[in-house]
């Protein structure tokens, strides 16, 4: 009886180990179709888009990059991303700091509020914002565009960060503050290295929802030399001759940055998640 076990043991063991690889092909094919078609020109994609490319000719990647100018777009990103991921986890952490830790009237509707904030959609209220931002002087400007994205993206970090904040045993806090530690200082000393998984966790969702960013940077800049690299890639495959093989090109380049971050943090990304989203 026991063999049979092992027996059925292992068959099921291979059956998913079949069904994880094949769920892994179906997740990459997409990227792998587009970095293989890079090398192809217009008429090998449209006669044969899952063959190997004929001539593997890597300069495809630095023309591509020449002729849609995406320097200065992934420079636009890079900026816009970094400070908006930087703005969100400062307002966020401290946000939930005050309402995982601190007694204060009003912080359950507070936190409520927050909450219910991820119901509106950003495309709601587009055109108030854009009216806000002309009225301050901020519209058509980097620090307009960076502080009404994080604007839409502070709720869910900060909820995130409540939830992994209010996991934290609440007599550290109170030792600290006996021991003579302010409330900033016990967030800064100890509560913020304890919180490196939520923190790599908010860095990559925030970094890549602010680098797919598209309606807001169309709407609110309309210097296209300020555009970053969403809108650059639709203007792409805009006209009469579009080079297809060039354009994937200039696609697989994109990926690259957030492959990166979610490279370097990917060890901490599922843990901080987990953690954050069951309030302790």
């Amino acid at each position: 009886m026991g063999q049979v076990k092992r027996i059925f043991s292992r068959i099921a063991q291979v059956f998913f180990t079949l069904f994880i690889t094949m769920v892994v092909l179906v997740s990459f094919y997409p990227l792998i179709w587009m970095v293989l078609n890079s090398f192809k020109t217009n008429n090998e994609i449209f006669q044969r888009p899952l063959a190997l490319p004929g001539r593997w000719d890597f300069e495809v990647f630095s023309t591509s990059f020449v002729r849609n100018k995406f320097g200065q777009a992934l420079t636009n990103s890079l900026i816009v991303t970094s400070s908006v991921v930087c703005i969100n986890l400062a307002v966020s952490a401290l946000a939930a700091f005050a309402t995982s830790h601190m007694k204060f009237r009003g912080r359950n509707l507070f936190l409520a509020f927050c909450i219910g904030c991820q119901v509106v959609s950003a495309q709601v209220l587009l055109v108030p914002v854009y009216k806000l931002l002309r009225d301050i002087r901020l519209h058509d400007t980097f620090p307009g565009l960076v502080l009404a994205i994080a604007a839409f993206s502070v709720p869910l970090s900060m909820y995130l960060f409540n939830g992994f904040f209010s996991g934290f045993p609440k007599d550290i806090f109170e030792s600290a503050k006996i021991d003579g530690c302010g409330d900033l200082r016990y967030f800064f000393r100890i509560l913020v290295p304890l919180s490196t998984p939520i923190i790599a966790s908010i860095t990559i969702f925030q970094a890549l929802f602010t680098w797919n960013e598209y309606i807001f940077t169309l709407t609110f800049l309309r210097n296209m030399d300020m555009w970053t690299i969403q809108p650059v890639i639709k203007n792409m495959f805009q006209g009469y001759a579009i080079s297809y093989g060039s354009n994937f090109a200039a696609l697989s380049i994109v990926v690259v940055p957030i492959l990166v971050i979610y490279m370097a943090m990917q060890k901490y990304f599922i843990r901080g998640l987990t953690a954050g989203s069951v309030k302790g």
